[in-house]
């Protein structure tokens, strides 16, 4: 027998459990590299990340998707490009650019228009940057939202911390087989130099280069899990969502933001604007437009509410406007409230200005507001869907920033401690 075939036969077989964490480590260690990347990205590149949480630039871009952009000067903009911009006061809008004005300066005046709506958004755009989309990924986003839910990132601690404690744990040498020489464990016949014992010295159960990999590979954890939360883009989506329901004569188009809607805080409001028109082969009549909410009272919502003959802009109405209801409490029982009441011939768009008030408490609550128009021989309804208030399972920094901490502690903590004790056994044991 070859001296090869001793040393297989006295090299100790890995554990199940060294094997399951060395591989949690090294993708571990994976992600985190991966984090490093998109930090170096987004400060020497100004490349970052965006969710989109409705479907206005679908089939091109879907609900749920992560998307890469760049930041880049408005003289770069052309027609076609997708790209997102910022909205003081509101959430930053993602659509695609259908013109752009203006050559002087650095400012230039943009329309956009989401791939799945029916019409460019109300307003144009100045602006001197914008994010313009690089590559995106669907249903990626839903990865994000789901490790933002706090008990995810308290499994993610815990985990860490294991991680930390494992990969800092002190490993006593095995016994080595009879025969063998070189021995450096306490009763071993063998000697160290200068405290380093030579790779012939050494007990094939100790791998001190295997324990440094594995606290290399443990900072590279730590350091990509800091990174990550210093890193973080803020996520952007493509709204607002225009959705449009016609009857037989009569047509409504509702635009909304979804993802604002579904996520109130106290003292925030969500705009909801509803256009109702008829088409151009119905006949003379009148339409009554009546409101209905269900749902729950908890959230204290109230609402202002006015028509305008003309489409919202970003500026109001650029029409004749009118106060429908002013400071109302929104309705929860399911009646339906006369709003107004317009001639066929003419066009109505009225506006939903849903507050949550500022001493309102964050609850599990919701409330489903129905907005129908009646007349003409025809009756049609439409919905922004669930208004409610924003769930305490957001990602929150000065949480994560300290449980990265905590776990790094925690894990370090407690492989010290190990190698205390390891060490009063070994005193133990020479006396």
């Amino acid at each position: 027998m070859d001296e090869f075939d001793v040393a297989e036969r006295q090299r100790p077989r890995r554990s199940a459990a060294s094997i399951v964490g060395g591989t949690l480590l090294n993708v571990a260690a994976v992600g985190g590299v991966i984090c490093i990347v998109l930090v170096i990205l987004a400060y020497c590149f100004n490349i970052t990340l965006i969710m989109f949480k409705t479907g206005s630039m679908s089939p091109t871009i879907p609900t749920g998707s992560l998307a890469l952009v760049r930041e880049i000067p408005a003289s770069d903009i052309s027609v076609g490009d997708v790209v997102t911009v910022d909205r003081a006061g509101q959430l930053p809008v993602t659509h695609r650019v259908t013109s752009v004005t203006g050559d002087r300066g650095t400012e230039r005046t943009i329309t956009l228009k989401g791939d799945a709506n029916l019409s460019e958004d109300p307003a144009p755009y100045v602006v001197s940057t914008v994010r313009i989309v690089l590559a995106s990924v669907p249903g990626l986003a839903y990865v994000v939202i789901w490790f933002s839910n706090p008990w995810v990132l308290a499994g993610l601690t815990l985990g860490c911390s294991a991680l930390v404690m494992w990969a800092f744990w002190p490993r006593a040498g095995r016994k080595r087989p009879p025969g063998s020489s070189g021995g450096t464990g306490v009763h071993g016949g063998g000697s160290r130099t200068d405290g380093a014992a030579s790779s012939q010295s050494r007990q094939p159960g100790q791998r001190p280069a295997r324990h440094a990999a594995a606290r290399n590979t443990a900072v590279a954890v730590v350091l990509g899990a800091g990174l990550t939360v210093a890193g973080v883009a803020a996520p952007a989506s493509a709204e607002p969502q225009e959705k449009v329901v016609a009857g037989e004569a009569v047509v409504l188009t509702a635009i909304g933001d979804a993802s604002v809607m579904q996520s109130l805080t106290p003292g925030a409001s969500a705009p909801w604007e509803v256009g109702i028109t008829t088409r151009p082969q119905a006949g003379p009549g009148s339409i009554d437009v009546t409101l209905a909410g269900a749902g729950s009272a908890a959230l204290g919502l109230v609402m202002v509410v006015d028509s305008c003959t003309v489409r919202w802009t970003s500026a109001g109405c650029a029409g004749t406007s009118t106060r429908l209801l002013d400071e109302e409490p929104v309705p929860v029982d399911g009646v339906a409230r006369a709003l107004l009441s317009m001639p066929s011939d003419q066009a109505r768009w009225v506006r939903f200005d849903v507050t949550m008030p500022a001493s309102a408490e964050v609850v599990d609550a919701s409330v489903a507001l129905t907005v129908t128009a009646n007349g003409i021989g025809d009756d049609v309804s439409v919905s922004p869907g669930p208004i409610s208030s924003l769930p305490s399972t957001g990602a929150n920094l000065g949480f994560a920033v300290w449980a990265a901490a905590g776990a790094i502690v925690f894990g370090l903590v407690g492989a010290w401690i190990g190698r205390l004790r390891q060490r009063a056994r070994t005193e133990r044991t020479v006396r």
